[in-house]
Formats: structure tokens, C-alpha cells, sequence
């Protein structure tokens, strides 16, 4: 099995990669795109992920560096830069996964010009760079929220121009439709396009909750863990609704089991959890976690005269980019009966994959 991955050294990424590894083992020929940082390359990034004493078991791969040797190419390139242009050795694989992506929903000029550089012309350039690259299967990793603003159920096509709440949402839209265009260009036919929702910290191997990322309800979290503030904080969400969140180990398992079905046109997919868990569990527990007590749930309610921490929260922090989820009606992502994840987030689940979190603070 030959397969080039991109988005190896993220919290998807890597895990989609030991999943891989855990199932194909010497079966497996892996190429694998990225960059290095300052001082470290590209493949000493990799090889630091898959020496870690928490990824090991998960990967299962006992000697990593003969593996490295024998099983891994590495294209240690950065398409995200303006007057790059790289042409990828010609090669034939199996799958082609294209998971590397940046993450930021604010809407501000640096985040937006980051986000086009990465997810719309980044992706625009990988693909670009695979001219003289014959390719069996194509998979893109999207995001479940190009649905935009909706309600109700939504199906795993959905794509919410004119609807979306920040400028990530928009680019992964984007980038769906140069992968697609590319797609007929090239005359692939066996391709999905995947779509996770909200993506937490482990909850089937331990550490139970670990990630190497702490943004979404994490970075929420830690925002109430440094108020220094005496005001009291009106937080708003919708009670009647909750939140689609998936462990990241369960996503990669859907990913992989796709991965190896002979299931063909699964053209788009719902990588998601079996619920909504609601806002106010979710909240509560994290505010509990951390600490922090001078606060009202205000539901829906208009909010007038905001204090100076509410100010904060609201204009110039996390509750500028979390509030656009949390006041939301409730919304059920279909999944494909075929590739459901099976998992359903409650309390118990919660309290694991919050338990890394946790860890941390102390």
C-alpha cells in the first residue's frame, strides 16, 4: 500500500498516519509532505512524533527508525510560500490524503491572508506539484463546518456559501472546489472528500484526552484558567443545542476504515460523533475544571451594557470566535451508515478527553 500524506506533524495527521502504520506495517510505503521548522527538519519533526513514548503503542511499530528507513519518503517542502513551485518525482500510488491544513477562526487580516496561503493556495500548489504523479484514490480532508450557519439535519454535501461564520469555514470551501476541479481535470474517479467536526484529544488510547493542540473548547477553557478580573462574565449559548465533538484517535479509525473498504464513490463523508453534546455540560465541566466561578449562563438573551471583561471576551478573544458555535440551533450531521463512528460523547467520554487538559493545569 503506497500512500502520500500530507499533514503528518498535525493532531489528525499523525494519527491518521500510526493508524496506517498499525494496520498496513511492512505493507506500507508512506511519502510524506511537510516542512521543517527553525531548527529541526521535516523528517526529524516526524521522527520525534513516532519515538514519543505516548504514540508508540498506538503506531505499534517497535524499531521507528529501521521503519523510517525502509518504509517513509519525505518531500520536505512548504507550498504555502508565494513563488514556490515544486514538481513531485514521478511515482504511482494507491492513495493520495491531503490533510494538511491551518485552523483559525478569526476573522482578522492576518488570519485570513494565513488561511488563503495554506488551505486555498496551498492546496492549490500541492496539487499542482502531482502532474507526473499516477494516482489510484484521492481523499481531501475538509471540515463538517462548510455547512455554515444551518439547523436540522445536514448531509455529508452541504457546503453553506453565503453562510459560513468566519473565513476558515470559507476556505476549506475552497479548497473542496480546486480538489474537485482537480479531480475531474485529472480524471480520478475514486476519491471522498472527509469532514470532521469539532476534533478533541484521544479517548481510546492513553493517554486518554492527549493532544498536541489546545484550541476549540480547550482554548476556551484556558482563557477563564488566566481571568485575573472581579467581573462577572454573561457567557451565551444556546441551551438547546450542543456541540459535535469526535476524539481524534476514533476519527483517524473512520478515516482508515474507509480507507481500506472496497466501498467505491463514498464522494463525501461525515466524520463526526453520534451526538450533539450540550453547550451547557460542556461549559459547566470546563468552567468547574479550571476554576473559575464568577459567571451566568445567559442563554440567548440580548446582552446590554457589557462589563469590561465581557468586552474583552466578546470583541477581542475567544468569545468573538466561540460564540458563533454556541449560539447556533441544533444540528445533526448524517453519517454514512457504512462509516459511522459508533461514538457518542457524554459525560463519562467527556471527563476522558478532558483528562490531558487537566493534567496540564496542575
Amino acid at each position: 500500500m503506497k500512500v502520500m500524506l500530507t499533514g503528518a506533524t498535525g493532531l489528525l495527521g499523525q494519527h491518521i498516519m500510526f493508524e496506517l502504520m498499525a494496520f498496513y506495517k511492512k505493507d506500507l510505503q508512506l511519502i510524506l509532505f511537510g516542512r521543517g521548522k527553525k531548527d529541526i527538519s521535516f523528517r526529524q519533526r516526524v521522527e520525534a512524533i513516532l519515538q514519543a513514548d505516548q504514540n508508540r503503542h498506538v503506531h505499534g511499530i517497535k524499531d521507528v527508525i529501521d521503519f523510517m528507513h525502509h518504509h517513509i519518503d519525505f518531500i520536505d517542502v512548504d507550498f504555502s510560500q508565494k513563488n514556490h513551485s515544486t514538481i513531485t518525482p514521478s511515482m504511482r500510488v494507491d492513495l493520495l490524503l491531503h490533510c494538511a491544513s491551518y485552523l483559525d477562526f478569526r476573522s482578522n487580516e492576518g488570519a485570513q491572508q494565513k488561511l488563503e496561503q495554506i488551505n486555498v493556495l496551498g492546496t492549490q500548489k500541492f496539487l499542482d506539484s502531482l502532474q507526473k504523479v499516477e494516482i489510484g484514490r484521492a481523499m481531501y480532508v475538509s471540515s463538517a463546518y462548510v455547512a455554515g450557519i444551518t439547523e436540522g439535519e445536514v448531509y455529508a454535501d452541504t457546503v453553506g456559501w453565503g453562510c459560513f461564520r468566519n473565513p476558515y469555514e470559507a476556505s476549506k470551501a475552497r479548497a473542496e472546489k480546486i480538489f474537485q476541479s482537480w479531480l475531474q481535470d485529472r480524471q480520478i474517479t475514486n476519491w471522498s472528500i472527509l469532514r470532521p467536526s469539532t476534533i478533541c484529544g484521544r479517548s481510546k488510547h492513553r493517554p486518554y484526552g492527549y493532544t498536541t493542540k489546545f484550541d476549540v473548547f480547550y482554548g476556551w477553557a484556558q482563557f477563564f484558567s488566566k481571568v485575573q478580573s472581579k467581573d462577572c462574565i454573561r457567557i451565551q449559548f444556546n441551551k438547546q443545542s450542543g456541540l459535535n465533538i469526535i476524539p481524534v484517535d476514533v476519527a483517524s479509525q473512520v478515516i482508515i476504515k474507509l480507507v481500506r473498504s472496497e466501498v467505491q464513490n463514498v464522494n463525501f463523508l461525515h466524520v463526526v460523533a453520534n451526538n450533539e453534546y450540550p453547550h451547557l455540560s460542556y461549559t459547566a465541566e470546563l468552567l468547574k475544571t479550571v476554576g473559575f466561578t464568577n459567571f451566568l449562563f445567559s442563554g440567548l438573551n440580548y446582552l446590554d451594557k457589557l462589563n469590561q471583561l465581557e468586552r474583552v471576551y466578546y470583541k477581542r478573544s475567544v468569545g468573538s470566535v466561540f460564540t458563533p458555535y454556541v449560539v447556533n440551533s441544533s444540528t445533526h450531521y448524517v453519517q454514512d451508515p457504512k462509516f459511522e463512528s459508533g461514538f457518542t460523547m457524554d459525560d463519562d467520554n467527556f471527563q476522558r478527553v478532558i483528562s490531558y487538559f487537566k493534567s496540564i493545569l496542575t
